[in-house]
């Protein structure tokens, strides 16, 4: 029995940057928590991430391996805000069980929802409504399965943007 859905909101940091930004749309950006060549990466955007960039990453190194990179200084204010519009987006279609980070969400599956093909149903629902009425730059992977673990484990299946089921 499907229980549990879980969302992870891919490079969030930075895709909440490119969604406020359009100027950033489409490229590869770091967000760091102080703008110095010292520090190391909080978020890549998933265009750095597919030219082979990984998270900690310095901002020194992610210049010398990727000429041009953009980096963005953290809004962690505006990240929280983003957190709330999205869970509060979900709850309209499933009830969020516990906020696991502020890029994920643990939702709880009952009734027809816990079947396999509703449930793929919802998280298309909800990856729908989600660039609907927050932005289409906030990509989700989302992974079903009979509990936590293992909802959390499909969701890393088909990143980015993808979805998952686990029975």
């Amino acid at each position: 029995m499907l229980r549990a859905l879980a969302i992870d909101f891919n490079s969030f940091f930075a895709s909440v940057e490119q969604q406020e930004r359009p100027d950033l749309r489409g490229q590869p950006l770091i967000v760091v928590p102080v703008l110095a060549e010292t520090t190391g990466a909080i978020a890549i955007s998933l265009e750095a991430k597919a030219r082979g960039l990984k998270r900690n990453v310095r901002v020194a190194d992610a210049r010398r391996e990727l000429p041009g990179i953009l980096v963005v200084e953290a809004r962690p204010e505006l990240y929280i805000q983003y957190h709330r519009r999205l869970k509060a987006v979900v709850e309209t279609l499933v009830p969020v069980k516990k906020v696991q980070s502020i890029d994920e969400l643990e939702c709880e599956l009952s009734g027809d929802l816990a079947k396999p093909a509703r449930a793929l149903r919802l998280a298309e629902e909800i990856r729908a409504r989600i660039y609907r009425e927050v932005g289409t730059h906030l990509r989700c992977s989302i992974g079903i399965g009979p509990n936590w673990f293992l909802a959390k484990l499909a969701s890393d299946q088909r990143k980015p943007n993808g979805q998952f089921v686990i029975t």
